[in-house]
């Protein structure tokens, strides 16, 4: 639905129309709440991402144990949410179970891999070490460079744009009222008690309490050309690229991580991404490029989401970084918790926004 600004008061104002924004909305208005929900009509970040669910093999240090935690969380609540937005909305939510390996392509990447399988070790997570031979079983389509590596089954995916259209379905058939537009947070109070600003890299200019930055990610589409079937069943990911199989048989692979605001497709990322997946699957070869995109990730100064009130009441919905779709679950319900005046769940309470001061 789409209503004019003078729309009446309600409880929620959303700001954001991005996975975190109406995964929030859905779930307040699931509620009882009455939501209004802030659209720009800009891209969400996540069109471009592959939306890969992979606690484990993101897990490469123990630095952030808080982080890792939520990940791990919200891994495990995705098959549900994934139940619970095809129920809503009457559609497909994107989420496809698959499995991943984690290999070594490069004579450098064996360290990275052996770190992985440490820190798994030490969180009662012990995974074996599999030799060419063994990947070559689980999959054909990877080439002589790989040495070695790891299997993890219990890593999934989720096709963003499929979600998006999913949850904004969701969205409509709970009764959130969408305007049009760009919205400041001022704006947003004119409209709702409580605003939740999930505007994604953007998010920093409605508000300085949150440091919100953009970190740029190229990512390559490919798909299959007649008489060709697709090279890999799972999530193939090494220490310098990630390819992600659709049930469609396209082949995402990605993706760059560049200090940088355009969304300019570079020759040098697209090379470099292309160079390091035929390396690993030389097969990827017999497709098709269809499709170079960029997207712009949104980041804290500490790289951790801000999920949680600030001292001036806003909501704050940021900060996914590389983790956006995984993450969703944990924190839609933690932002949903907020804006209804309940405390923010404890495995959110690391993210809460006042940590900048």
């Amino acid at each position: 639905m789409t209503h004019p600004s003078s729309s009446p008061l309600a409880d929620v104002a959303v700001i954001g129309a991005g996975v975190w924004g109406l995964a929030a909305a859905w779930r307040l208005a699931d509620a009882g709440a009455t939501v209004v929900l802030c659209d720009d009509g800009g891209p969400a970040t996540a069109s471009v991402a592959a939306g890969m669910l992979c606690p484990w093999s993101e897990h490469e240090d123990d630095d952030d144990r808080a982080l890792y935690d939520a990940l791990r969380a919200a891994a495990v609540a995705w098959p549900t949410f994934a139940d619970d937005v095809e129920k809503a909305s009457g559609t497909a939510s994107g989420f496809h179970a698959c499995g991943s390996v984690y290999v070594s392509a490069r004579p450098e990447h064996a360290g990275a891999v052996d770190r992985l399988r440490s820190t798994l070790a030490r969180h009662g997570r012990p995974v074996p070490w599999r030799d060419a031979d063994d990947l070559a079983q689980i999959e054909p389509g990877l080439g002589t460079a790989v040495t070695g590596g790891i299997a993890l089954d219990d890593e999934h995916q989720a096709d963003p744009a499929v979600l998006v259209t999913a949850l904004k379905a969701a969205c409509a058939g709970a009764g959130v009222v969408t305007l049009r537009g760009s919205a400041t947070v001022a704006g947003a109070q004119r409209h709702a008690g409580v605003v939740v600003n999930a505007a994604g890299h953007a998010a920093g200019r409605l508000s300085s309490r949150v440091p919100v930055r953009a970190v740029k990610g190229q990512i390559l589409t490919l798909e299959l050309r007649a008489g060709h079937p697709c090279p890999i069943t799972r999530m193939v990911r090494t220490p310098s690229c990630y390819l992600v199989p659709r049930p469609d048989g396209r082949v995402l692979v990605g993706a760059t991580q560049e200090e940088r605001h355009d969304t300019d497709v570079t020759a040098g990322g697209a090379y470099d991404l292309l160079d390091e997946a035929l390396r690993t699957c030389p097969a990827l070869g017999e497709m098709r490029l269809a499709r170079t995109a960029a997207g712009l990730r949104p980041a804290t100064s500490d790289l951790r989401p801000a999920i949680g009130a600030d001292a001036d009441g806003l909501v704050w919905a940021t900060g996914g970084f590389r983790h956006g779709v995984l993450l969703l679950p944990v924190a839609a319900d933690a932002v949903a918790a907020v804006a209804s005046g309940r405390p923010l769940p404890a495995i959110a309470a690391t993210f809460h926004p006042g940590r900048f001061g």
